[in-house]
């Protein structure tokens, strides 16, 4: 699986818990709006805006809320899971925005727009540079100011993964699992002593969070430098239920690796054996671009295949 496409699972798997996402919230939102808005009854709307290429760099959650007074509210959650920052993100932020109150129009026929909350979730290596808003990435606003006003202005909400310290005050145990997960896929400086805290942790979970447990012992194993006979060895301090637990996921673990052996094994001979075709073909004075046509590959490796018989 593509490390992009792990983290956009975990994310998904973790947040779609209502407790948690609202613990999430709890910690992200400005004190001004967690006074006016009803976090105990998130709803978690099915649709993703990112499209194409875009999905490699980032997940997305909108999450429907009640104001005090009854009325309705979006949370747009808005992860950026490159490892350094982007400061265009806040334009593809405005971007879904947009699609979320054109979705509005054009499918729930509403005839005024619904308030929304943007947030950017940022769990990269590199620290973030701070970009408010859409002046700061547009030139010609510090030379000409008056040209600020007519560029769209909203605020958003950002939100930096923060250090152990900080995690380690979170009260939700899930949200505590789930950000020292984060922190460790992201290289923290002693993984031994972050996983056996989380693994300590993980013992712990309560029940609606037991999902939580194959969830991060997947995430975890797939985004950091760790085989399985390690993860057992971490596994050895937790209670024997547990221990069975990661047992039998190591088992899975293993046989899905095999398998992902024997398909890469087959696809390498597939591709010696085109290779060898062109290669054959090369010696008999066929055109190349003839050879690209029928193998599929690219004239630039059959140049270099050329080379070899030199």
């Amino acid at each position: 699986m593509d490390i992009r496409s792990i983290d956009d699972k975990y994310f998904k798997e973790a947040i779609e818990n209502p407790e948690l996402a609202a613990s999430l919230m709890k910690i992200i939102l400005p004190k001004e709006i967690k006074e006016i808005i009803d976090l105990e009854n998130l709803k978690l709307e099915k649709d993703s805006f990112i499209s194409g290429e875009l999905k490699e760099a980032y997940s997305d959650l909108l999450f429907r809320a009640e104001l005090r007074g009854g009325e309705e509210v979006y949370i747009y959650l808005l992860i950026e899971h490159k490892s350094y920052p982007d400061r265009y993100t806040i334009l593809q932020l405005l971007k879904y925005m947009v699609n979320i109150w054109e979705r509005e129009l054009n499918k729930e026929n509403k005839k005024e727009l619904t308030p929304i909350i943007p947030v950017i979730f940022y769990h990269g290596e590199k620290r973030w540079e701070t970009v408010k808003s859409l002046a700061d990435i547009t030139r010609g606003i510090k030379e000409y100011p008056e040209l600020k006003e007519y560029l769209p202005l909203f605020r958003h909400i950002f939100y930096e993964l923060g250090e152990i310290e900080e995690i380690e005050e979170v009260e939700n145990l899930g949200l505590k699992v789930f950000l020292l997960s984060l922190l460790l896929a992201r290289g923290f400086k002693n993984p031994e002593l972050l996983l056996k805290m989380l693994f300590r942790y993980l013992d712990n979970i309560p029940g609606d969070y037991e999902y939580l447990f194959i969830a991060t012992t997947i995430y975890v194993f797939n985004k950091i430098d760790i085989d399985l006979e390690e993860l057992m060895e971490y596994a050895r301090e937790l209670r024997l239920e547990r221990r069975e637990d990661i047992m039998t996921l190591a088992e899975r673990l293993r046989r899905e690796g095999m398998e992902k052996g024997i398909e890469k094994g087959i696809e390498k001979g597939i591709e010696k054996g085109i290779e060898k075709a062109a290669l054959n073909a090369l010696q008999k004075g066929l055109d190349i671009q003839i050879i690209a046509e029928i193998t599929g590959l690219s004239v630039e490796r059959i140049e270099e295949l050329k080379k070899k018989l030199n």
